[in-house]
């Protein structure tokens, strides 16, 4: 099951990040994290502004895509052990996303989020505020020490309107250096009644430089049915 990064040079694993019901991953409330305090939602934005077009589109009018919903994690995993990341930041700094967009040629484009910062692209504005994401290490489905945690996204000044939630297995490439990551990633749009909500199985490369650890997806740009993924994240 871990072909995807094997055929990179990577061995992969990944572990139980899932909810009670199969559906997502975890929240980091209700497991023990060294990210300190629970990773609880600040809310659910108001169906004003946001990014994407509702009723089962993305920007632009673009189809949905269904993608296929990831397995529990503890079945990807298959008991490999995870690698613990020692000083791992408890919020990201930065995120790229790529929302599906059919006006333009290549079919979306790339949202690139530093901390603390407004960005405006394609007509909207995207921010990624510090107290907007936690994440830690610990407990998760029986297995340990996993990564995990969520990030939410104001647009167009409206809270919480892109909510992603990641658990998942790091394992060790390069002592101390590179590591790879199987993931589960939820996508939802909270602002959005009608739209659905993704779960998703997701390959990292990460690479540790000075301080930080920088995710980037080995699968590169994706957007599912909710006409978002991610690219990377910074923490």
């Amino acid at each position: 099951m871990l072909t995807e990064l094997v055929a990179l040079g990577v061995a992969a694993a990944a572990c139980s990040g899932e909810v009670a019901d199969g559906s997502g991953v975890s929240s980091v409330g209700g497991s023990t994290s060294s990210g300190g305090g629970n990773a609880s939602s600040s809310g659910g934005g108001s169906g004003t502004g946001g990014t994407l077009a509702s009723g089962g589109t993305n920007e632009g009018g673009a189809s949905a895509n269904a993608c296929a919903t990831a397995l529990p994690l503890s079945s990807i995993a298959e008991g490999t052990a995870c690698a613990y990341l020692s000083a791992l930041g408890a919020s990201v700094s930065s995120v790229t996303l790529w929302v599906a967009d059919s006006s333009t040629n290549s079919g979306g484009h790339f949202v690139t989020l530093p901390q603390n910062q407004e960005v405006t692209s394609q007509g909207h504005t995207y921010r990624l505020s510090g107290s907007d994401s936690l994440f830690g290490s610990g407990l998760v489905g029986g297995v340990s020490p996993a990564i995990f945690g969520y990030l939410e996204l104001s647009v167009d000044e409206v809270a919480a309107q892109i909510r992603l939630d990641v658990a998942g297995c790091a394992t060790e490439v390069s002592p101390g250096y590179a590591y790879a990551f199987a993931s589960r990633v939820t996508l939802a749009r909270p602002g959005c009644s009608t739209c659905m909500t993704d779960t998703v199985r997701r390959d990292f490369l990460v690479t540790r430089l000075g301080s930080q650890y920088i995710f980037q997806n080995a699968s590169g740009p994706q957007a599912c049915s909710t006409g978002i993924g991610l690219v990377d994240m910074t923490l």
